[in-house]
């Protein structure tokens, strides 16, 4: 039952946290069973779904620096974030090479700029867009208060225009 109602979440999280597949559902599975098995020392008043977050978080952190480098990765302006779906989006239709391109550019641009943020700026975002984790959620898991994680977060936003409108040009 825990497993199919955070895996949703945390693997998209995940996902975007280190920036490929197969990482990411091997950190789930690795982060679940280690959630599993500390079910007896957890403060369920606490919530567990944000046991679970620090898990898979901590998890995918311990794996990177075994590994050297911690890679976020993904579109900010994904379908499932803030962007509005046009009816163009619902119909099925081919794109042209040209229109691939174009959306390939974009989103290599949108991956620089996310990649380019300060290491803080860019796990909170991941956590708030890729996560949907609640502010007070992210404070917890952070160590920082609720008013400290909407200002990197709108600084993270900043910077991502920033860098797309520099880029652009």
């Amino acid at each position: 039952m825990l497993y199919e109602k955070y895996q949703p979440g945390i693997y998209n999280f995940l996902l975007h946290f280190v920036g490929n597949e197969e990482n990411a559902a091997e950190i789930f599975q690795e982060a679940m069973t280690k959630l599993f098995s500390s079910l007896n020392y957890i403060d369920a008043s606490k919530g567990i779904k944000n046991y679970a977050y620090q898990i898979a978080k901590n998890t995918a952190i311990d794996r990177a620096k075994k590994k050297d480098a911690l890679n976020f990765k993904q579109n900010l302006f994904s379908k499932d974030t803030e962007e509005e779906i046009s009816v163009e989006d619902l119909t099925f239709h081919e794109e042209t090479p040209e229109i691939q391109a174009i959306k390939n550019a974009k989103r290599e641009l949108i991956d620089f700029c996310f990649n380019s943020l300060k290491e803080g700026q860019r796990l909170i975002a991941s956590m708030r867009i890729f996560g949907e984790l609640s502010y007070e959620d992210i404070s917890l898991q952070v160590n920082l208060s609720v008013q400290a994680v909407k200002s990197n977060l709108h600084r993270a936003r900043q910077n991502l225009m920033k860098c797309i409108s520099k880029e652009e040009k």
